[in-house]
């Protein structure tokens, strides 16, 4: 069966409760009135910290083998024990596409992907215990995504993307793992994690990136296209790419684009006019004839009204 979920709606979960899909699902927000995911803990643990966020106060969205053919689209998802998970599918069918959406602040994957298709667009995943992004096998598309991983909570080990084509000794073949016009990065030296089958060598292990933020050691190779690097070389790097600065006192995160950042300015175009002429919170991209990476665009605190 199908289950539509209108503009507007806010889903409550209990500690323990999920979202599990076994059919298809269509979650369709928008700007104005997106559709939010949380837990249904009202209070405050602290007095400046609600457990709105704090992670871990529910489970969070699962799309079960053979679901296919999932929208969501302006969708706020936070505070999860994980954002979404898409379980083994057919890799040649699209089995979620993913826009204009947040997933932030879980415990564990933000967005976890097995042996599954999907698209991810215009949309913020971050802070996350596990990883932002995690990739078994499969066939994954990201375009003007912003990654990054400042989880600030105990037991947070992860990075803003780990891909493989294997999970112990299952194969599973990673037919493309593509990213372009995307910020990732982290608090750590090095937030992009790949790791290729030693056994076996023949299976599909292609990644791209292409007019993306990178936070890993700077490497030349033929899948990576006109990218930027998130060292501590930079004017600004990691957290310092946002603004205002992060607030660890009340757990608030913001990623707007600090000016200085690499990724003002510095996107593909043609992209961007293909895909997406506006950012997630409706500003439009190309102003003035360039359009900088992620999902958010840098507005200019003089043009701000």
């Amino acid at each position: 069966v199908t289950l539509t979920i209108g503009e507007g709606t806010q889903l409550y979960f209990h500690p323990r409760a999920s979202l599990v899909v076994k059919g298809t699902l269509k979650a369709c927000g928008t700007l104005g009135q997106p559709i939010v995911m949380r837990g249904d803990r009202l209070g405050y643990m602290f007095s400046d910290q609600p457990y709105d966020r704090i992670p871990g106060q529910w489970g969070g969205v699962v799309f079960m083998e053979g679901s296919i053919g999932n929208v969501m689209n302006g969708c706020d998802i936070h505070s999860g024990n994980f954002g979404i998970r898409c379980d083994s599918s057919d890799v040649f069918k699209l089995t979620l596409t993913l826009e204009n959406s947040i997933i932030h602040n879980v415990k564990n994957n933000g967005l976890a992907v097995r042996n599954a298709q999907v698209f991810v667009g215009n949309s913020q995943i971050t802070n996350a215990g596990g990883n932002c992004v995690f990739l078994r096998g499969g066939n994954s598309t990201f375009v003007h995504c912003t990654i990054g991983n400042f989880y600030v909570f105990a037991g947070g080990n992860g990075v803003a993307l780990d891909f493989a084509n294997y999970e112990g000794e299952v194969r599973l073949p990673l037919y493309s793992a593509a990213f372009y016009n995307s910020i990732l990065t982290g608090y750590s030296t090095d937030e992009i994690m790949g790791s290729q089958s030693e056994r076996y060598t023949e299976d599909a292990f292609d990644y791209f990136f292409h007019h993306c933020l990178l936070n890993t050691p700077t490497f030349e190779d033929a899948r990576v296209s006109n990218c930027f690097w998130d060292l501590d070389d930079q004017t600004v790097s990691r957290e310092g790419n946002f603004t205002p600065d992060f607030d660890l006192d009340k757990l608030v995160f913001n990623f707007d684009l600090k000016a200085e950042s690499q990724a003002v300015g510095n996107a593909d175009i043609e992209i961007t006019q293909s895909f997406y002429p506006f950012d997630l919170k409706g500003n439009v991209r190309l102003a003035d004839g360039k359009a900088d990476l992620g999902c958010y665009e840098c507005i200019p605190t003089d043009t701000i009204q």
